[in-house]
């Protein structure tokens, strides 16, 4: 349900949209000059006879008006009860609501769709409001459409700011209180104005948000947060439906009625009850609660995807793209969640727990929670104990007895399912594992906007490079830079971080360079409108590069890029030499030669990329191995 949908709010003849919530709104505007271009909004609601609550506000009205008197406030007033109690300001507005909504992200969603300032901010009963963090923020608010305060939150060791939307879909962490949103961007994306939302709009509208916008953060002076979070809230009429529900909805793009088809019909006429109840005697008209497609057990199934920080971009490839083929057809709802801040007693409400790559600490008591309970899959994509015996660099992590390692190897010897990508890998799991599945790697050819390889705008350079993680192989970089260096109408592009030392001599303003990101829709939509002409794939010959899925096979091919790979696992096994890429060894001269030949045979390069994308369109779609996906979650659910 978005702010453009139909319905009552608590039984007022309010329809749920912001612009009949402006029509039944009274405004009152403050005279005064601003003298900054932000909309502080305040909300002040809930249950008013809650004294606590009352002080909270009391505080917080307080001190706006001592730190911010010469600034814009916008005051959303959510019911009569408040209205008596908040006083006029010496600049701005207060926006009464007739009727308590007990909904913050209505008025909220008013504020922003009414604002004449080009920034808003988000304030509340027990917001603690610095104006000097605001100033902070709007210092270096230019660019982003969202900036916010770093340390406010706490979130796990390891996270970088700004927060990406991979992992932010997997914790909370940008704090509404300190922070300025664009009000164009912000207006544009909204918040979705359910009732399943009311204390998770501001995350649910953080992840929508850092789908496709830009984010940015700053180190603010300290602060000590708000004194009652939205989890806590007293509101006066409180949602009875559980964070999961919630988490899981926004994960359906907050579609009602796909959501409501693919969930149980236990749970679909419980969630229809409660918004019915919510909205008052029959107030609002939920979709129908029965099945389009009645499908036989065990679907639909609720699946809880556990990761750990470095884990969003893996899960995507993995699951997401899959699921979100499956949306509204029946078969499952999902979330993610970070292996930290999960509890044995969360995942008591699901069909069926991955885990993603598992080495945190908790990974134990977590699969204590599903022995013999709730199924699990371990999903593990990486040769690790390949990894922790050749390479001495991740001897400390993954070799023999590492703390990590064993939590990995004990995971899975007791998940029902360990899942790979790579008959290598399979092989050498197979001795740890209760049971071992192979899928096929695939890609999602629509995350890269696929419109094949026919685009007839000509550019005047050639865009040639490197997209991924980190390589100790330094051949395919050196041989780069002296290709760029013979030709003057050569781009290097490189995706990831740091800039390798081998491409530092190329002339800056030939090097297209964007650092990794948790964001892989935003990563794929970026390198997509890019549009490379030559995609390097340096590998080394050992056991763990034998192990790893050809995702930068997949990828370049949907790009319709002509890729250059090592002669090694497992490139010599899906890559067709010189029909689908060309394969070299991993000397310099190797990488010089065929960027040069590919430089020089246009018809070659252009015949590479078109075959490829083809044959990977064919063989290794989303489409292919989604029934696969399914067969394995039935096996192990049922």
């Amino acid at each position: 349900m978005s702010d453009h949908g139909d319905g009552t709010l608590l039984g007022m003849d309010l329809p749920v949209s912001v612009d009949a919530i402006l029509g039944a709104a009274t405004t009152l505007e403050f005279d005064g000059s601003p003298s900054h271009d932000v909309d502080l909004l305040l909300w002040l609601g809930g249950d008013f006879g809650d004294v606590h609550l009352r002080n909270l506000a009391e505080r917080t009205i307080d001190l706006v008006r001592r730190q911010f008197s010469d600034w814009y406030v916008t005051l959303l007033v959510d019911g009569p009860d408040w209205e008596g109690f908040t006083p006029l300001l010496e600049c701005g507005r207060r926006v009464c609501l007739p009727r308590s909504t007990n909904l913050p992200q209505a008025l909220f969603s008013l504020g922003v769709r009414s604002s004449k300032f080009p920034w808003v901010s988000f304030l509340w009963s027990g917001s603690e409001p610095s104006a000097e963090i605001y100033r902070e923020l709007r210092e270096s608010a230019s660019g982003a459409d969202l900036i916010y305060a770093e340390g406010l939150l706490a979130i796990p060791a390891g996270t970088s700011h700004p927060v990406q939307h991979g992992r932010l879909k997997m914790f909370d962490a940008v704090p509404m209180e300190c922070c300025l949103a664009a009000t164009q961007a912000a207006s544009r994306i909204g918040f979705d104005l359910s009732p399943i939302h009311q204390r998770s709009f501001w995350w649910d509208f953080t992840i929508r948000m850092t789908r496709h916008n830009r984010i940015a953060s700053r180190v603010c002076s300290a602060h000590d947060g708000p004194r009652v979070s939205w989890k806590s809230y007293p509101f006066l009429n409180s949602s009875p439906i559980q964070e999961d529900t919630a988490a899981r909805y926004t994960s359906h793009e907050n579609d009602l009625s796909t959501f409501l088809n693919d969930i149980n019909e236990t749970e679909s006429e419980k969630l229809a009850e409660n918004l019915g109840k919510w909205h008052g005697q029959g107030g609002l008209r939920v979709p129908d609660v029965s099945r389009t497609a009645k499908l036989p057990k065990p679907w639909p199934i609720k699946i809880l995807v556990l990761g750990g920080i470095f884990e969003p971009h893996h899960n995507e490839l993995c699951f997401f793209t899959c699921f979100e083929r499956l949306r509204g057809k029946g078969y499952l709802t999902w979330r993610s969640a970070l292996y930290e801040y999960c509890t044995p007693e969360d995942l008591h409400q699901y069909d069926l727990v991955i885990f993603s790559r598992p080495r945190d600490p908790n990974c134990r008591a977590l699969m204590d929670a599903c022995a013999g309970r709730i199924p699990s899959i371990v999903m593990i994509d990486d040769n690790w104990m390949a990894l922790g015996i050749d390479n001495e660099r991740y001897r400390p992590v993954f070799g023999p007895g590492q703390p990590q390692m064993e939590t990995f190897l004990d995971c899975v010897r007791r998940a029902d399912v360990t899942l790979v990508y790579n008959p290598v890998l399979a092989e050498d799991v197979a001795p740890f594992a209760r049971k071992v599945v192979e899928l096929s790697p695939h890609v999602d050819a629509r995350s890269y906007n696929d419109g094949g390889c026919n685009g007839t705008e000509v550019r005047p350079t050639l865009l040639a490079g490197f997209s991924g993680s980190q390589r100790p192989e330094t051949g395919a970089f050196h041989a780069l830079a002296r290709f760029a260096e013979n030709h003057s109408d050569v781009e290097v592009l490189f995706m990831g971080a740091p800039l390798p030392p081998e491409l530092l001599a190329v002339d800056r303003n030939r090097v297209q360079w964007a650092p990794y990101q948790m964001n892989y829709p935003a990563y794929a939509r970026k390198i997509a409108r890019l549009r490379p002409d030559i995609l390097l794939a340096p590998l080394d010959e050992c056991r763990a590069s034998a192990s790893k899925a050809p995702n930068k096979f997949l990828e370049i091919s949907v790009l319709c890029a002509a890729g250059i790979y090592s002669r090694v696992a497992p490139y010599t096994t899906y890559v067709q030499d010189e029909r689908t890429g060309l394969l070299v060894g991993n000397g310099e001269q190797d990488w010089f030669e065929a960027l040069e030949r590919l430089y020089c045979d246009s018809q070659l390069r252009k015949s590479i990329a078109a075959a490829a994308h083809e044959h990977v369109l064919e063989s290794y779609s989303v489409e292919r191995v989604i029934p696969q996906l399914l067969h394995l979650f039935a096996t192990v659910v049922s």
